[in-house]
Formats: C-alpha cells, sequence, structure tokens
C-alpha cells in the first residue's frame, strides 16, 4: 500500500506508525538548525501560561510539583501528574518517561504531598520551615540536575567574561562578579546561592541586560531561573497548599503501569528527498523541493543511522492515555495533565486528539524523531488507528507550508520554556 493514504482500514498499527515516524522527522528537519547550540529550534513562538484562566493556580501547583519530582537533566528526567477525585479523596497517578525511575518520583511526590498537607494547617507567616523542608528534599534528591546548571552558567559566564574586555559598564560588571559567586559555590551551596542572587538588585540588573541587550545575558537568566527551580516551585506550592487542602489530605500516589512493546529500532530513509518522498508520495514538488532546500540536514540523518532510534512514550502521553483508558475523573473536574516541562510537538497533537477534551498546556513545539503513542487495548485499535492518521495528515500539512513558505532552519527568539504555553500553527 502506498504510504500517506488515507485508509485507516487497511493499514496496521505498525504501518501508521512508520507513517507518523517520517512525518515527525520531516517536522525535525524542518527545525534542524546547522549553526550554533541548541540545533534544534521551532518556528512556533512560546507564550507564558495565561494567569486570567479560572485554574491557573492549580494547573501551576501541578506543574511545579512535577518538576520537583525530576532528578536528572529536565530532558533525561520527565515526570507527570494526573490527579483523579474519588470523591471523598484523592489519587496522585505520577508516570515518568523512564518506567524505572517512577517508584523513586512517586516515593519523592508522597513525602511532598505530606509536607503540603501539614503546610496547609499552618497560617502563611509560620511556613517558612515546610517550604525549606520542600527544597532540602528536592534538590537533595536532583544534585546531578543543579550541578549540570552550574557548569552551563559557569561556561556562559566565560562567554560573557570574552564579552566585557572590549568595553563594560558598572552594571554589567556587578551583574558578573555576583553570578560568579554561584559558579564558584560548593554543591551543598549551589542553590542557596542562586536563590540569594534571584533576590538581589543584580538580578533585576540581569533581567534589563537581557531584554535590551539579549545574546549571552538572556542565557544567563534563562540559567538562573534554573537554578532557581527548587526556591520558586517550593515557594508557590507551599504558598497555594491551604487552596488544595481538601485534595492533598489523605491522597494516595500510584504509578501507571505502562504495557511493555517492544523497542524496535525506528528505520528511516537515507537521503532528505528521501524522507520527504515517504510523506509526501504523488502529491507535486515538495519532496524535491525539500531536498534541494533542506540539503544542509543531511549531516543529522546520517548521524541519526549511526546508531539505534529506538521509541520512548512520553510521560504527559502516557498519563492522557491512561485517563482516556480508565475512564477517570479529574479533581475540580480540571481536565489538565501536568508535567515537569513543557510538552513536545507530537505530544500536544496527541493529548488533542484523545476523547479527554484537555486543556491545553504549556508547550515548546520542538518535534522529535524518538516518540512513540501509548500501546491500547486491542478493542482501541481502531480509534488508535484514526488517531495516527489525524496526527499526519496535521503534520503533513504543516511541514508542507513550512517548506512552500520557506520557514524551516531558524527558531523563534529564545525564552526561558519555564512556564511557558503556546498554540500549534493553525495548517
Amino acid at each position: 500500500m502506498e504510504t500517506g493514504s488515507t485508509n485507516i482500514i487497511t493499514q496496521s498499527i505498525d504501518e501508521l506508525e512508520a507513517d507518523f515516524n517520517h512525518a515527525s522527522l520531516t517536522k525535525v528537519l524542518t527545525q534542524y538548525i546547522p549553526q550554533g547550540k541548541p540545533r534544534h529550534g521551532t518556528h512556533n513562538r512560546v507564550t507564558k501560561l495565561d494567569k486570567a484562566q479560572r485554574m491557573w493556580t492549580w494547573r501551576r501547583f501541578l506543574d511545579y510539583l512535577c518538576a520537583l519530582c525530576s532528578f536528572l537533566d529536565a530532558g533525561d528526567d520527565i515526570a507527570s501528574i494526573g490527579v483523579q477525585s474519588l470523591g471523598y479523596r484523592a489519587c496522585f497517578w505520577l508516570a515518568t518517561n523512564e518506567p524505572g525511575r517512577a517508584k523513586a518520583s512517586a516515593e519523592h511526590l508522597q513525602r511532598l504531598i505530606q509536607i503540603l498537607e501539614n503546610a496547609s494547617n499552618v497560617p502563611l507567616e509560620r511556613r517558612l520551615p515546610f517550604m525549606r523542608a520542600v527544597i532540602e528534599a528536592s534538590a537533595g534528591a536532583a544534585k546531578h540536575r543543579y550541578i549540570l546548571y552550574q557548569r552551563k552558567l559557569k561556561h556562559t559566564l566565560n562567554i560573557l567574561e570574552k564579552e566585557l574586555q572590549s568595553g563594560t559598564t558598572s552594571k554589567e560588571t556587578t551583574v558578573y562578579n555576583d553570578l560568579h559567586t554561584i559558579v564558584t559555590a560548593s554543591s551543598e551551596q549551589v542553590v542557596g546561592s542562586a536563590e540569594a542572587f534571584f533576590h538581589s538588585a543584580s538580578y533585576q540588573n540581569l533581567v534589563q541586560l537581557a531584554a535590551t541587550k539579549q545574546g549571552v545575558y538572556k542565557d544567563l537568566r534563562h540559567l538562573v531561573g534554573r537554578l532557581c527551580l527548587w526556591y520558586n516551585a517550593a515557594s508557590f506550592v507551599v504558598r497555594h497548599a491551604t487552596e488544595f487542602r481538601q485534595v492533598l489530605a489523605g491522597a494516595d500516589v500510584q504509578v501507571i503501569s505502562q504495557r511493555d512493546f517492544e523497542k524496535k529500532p525506528i528505520a528511516i530513509a537515507s537521503t532528505v528527498q528521501g524522507v520527504f518522498a515517504k510523506v509526501f508520495r504523488s502529491q507535486g514538488p515538495i519532496a524535491p523541493m525539500a531536498g534541494q532546500r533542506l540539503a544542509y540536514c543531511q549531516p543529522l540523518l546520517d548521524a541519526l543511522h549511526t546508531k539505534p532510534q529506538r521509541p520512548i512514550i512520553h510521560a504527559e502521553a502516557a498519563m492522557a492515555h491512561y485517563f482516556s483508558e480508565k475512564g477517570l475523573t479529574f479533581a475540580y473536574n480540571d481536565p489538565y495533565i501536568s508535567c515537569s516541562k513543557p510538552s513536545c510537538y507530537a505530544c500536544m497533537l496527541y493529548m488533542r486528539a484523545l476523547p479527554l477534551d484537555l486543556v491545553d498546556r504549556p508547550y515548546h513545539g520542538n518535534a522529535w524523531l524518538r516518540w512513540k503513542m501509548p500501546v491500547s487495548r486491542s478493542d482501541n485499535e481502531r480509534r488508535d488507528a484514526r488517531i495516527l492518521r489525524d496526527m499526519f495528515d496535521f503534520v503533513r500539512r504543516d511541514v508542507e507550508s513550512c517548506v512552500m513558505g520557506e520557514r524551516y532552519g531558524r527558531r523563534a527568539v529564545f525564552e526561558s520554556t519555564t512556564g511557558m504555553s503556546g498554540q500549534l500553527p493553525e495548517v
């Protein structure tokens, strides 16, 4: 059967997944940036969460809990939480990208819920010990993560140091010196040093420099935000604990058990035109045009072929799938799936396709090849086939628009993705 056919009845799930893998790869290629880092970008702008939304505080509360339960680098350890209402109490369901890490994250989440339940019964002005307890427990489990951010901050400061040699203002010198105290802090003091900087006048100066000069200052602001994650998250969840006391009281924590699937390497075409031909066969000049315009992506394709590309079920996709399969009721009747970082291109498409009427969550727009749809029961295969086909068709239209409109090889102006949300393009 010809690739790209819309006949979902005669195609198996495996065939549809193979189609979608190539469609995802075409999106990846339009986002590839051969020069500079990160080498992956998106033309879709992201914006901060809308505080005007009725349930904004609850959704932010859950996203922060997810962040506190992620212990490795953000891309390597992603947690998702969905809260089920059981009438008299709640169940916090947790999923991770790597199921083997879920148990430790769930145990940590249970500890945090207990701390927050205790904090909810104490006046706000007396909650500082609870906030410190959340920071100590969460940062203590995430040492690898904040040490990595410290190293990145040191590297970026070295770049700034070279730039300052050509001339500087007193404001820039002060910002540099104060940031240097973070990179020279011991591993036990890094998070505290970042918190102190966050409360200083130098941080406000850094924000101004990031807005006016951008460049390296914007990167530095982003990294300071990463190092202040534990302070910002802990202060937020402790401050709002009373609002959600009913959900926290006696809440249970359960780990989603993902169905096993065979992690066969993803088979992909070896040339840029070959990848596009798998998606746009017999559909005009798109494949040869892409092969010519995106020829600079060939090194990326070559690199992808050097080692097996095995699929991963993303945490938020697994969570959305579980709530859909089990027909669970969301706490506060708010159909929100939280996650420790903004969702990828495919996850947002998938969550919108499920019959859950989910609230859009923060979204960064990046596409990944190694994405897999969660495995359903056999009686839902027809629904899954339709979802995959609809996702494939959306990506194909989006990529065609990118190629024809020459929207590739660049990214939107960088912004920290902490607390970000965005919109999928209308295609």
